[in-house]
């Protein structure tokens, strides 16, 4: 599925954690840092709130991901 921009991903974030399903979150800092240490210390220096995220991986039960994605269009 597709969302709009970052903050559509935050969202579904949000959502996610409520619903205490799994979620792995591909933040910018994982394509412009070049070792483990700098993506660390890129993440804990960056605000959830104003992270930009290019993604997230959900795992779950199907039908609380259906609800927590539903806002979602399908990915073409």
């Amino acid at each position: 599925m597709q969302a709009k921009d970052s903050e559509q991903i935050r969202e579904i974030m949000r959502r996610v954690k409520e619903k205490e399903l799994i979620v792995i979150d591909y933040p910018k800092a994982g394509l412009i840092t070049y070792t483990d240490e700098e993506y660390c210390d890129a993440v804990e220096n960056d605000s959830h709130e104003t992270m930009e995220y290019y993604g997230c991986c959900i795992y779950g039960d199907t039908e609380l991901l259906k609800k927590v994605t539903r806002d979602l269009r399908l990915w073409k």
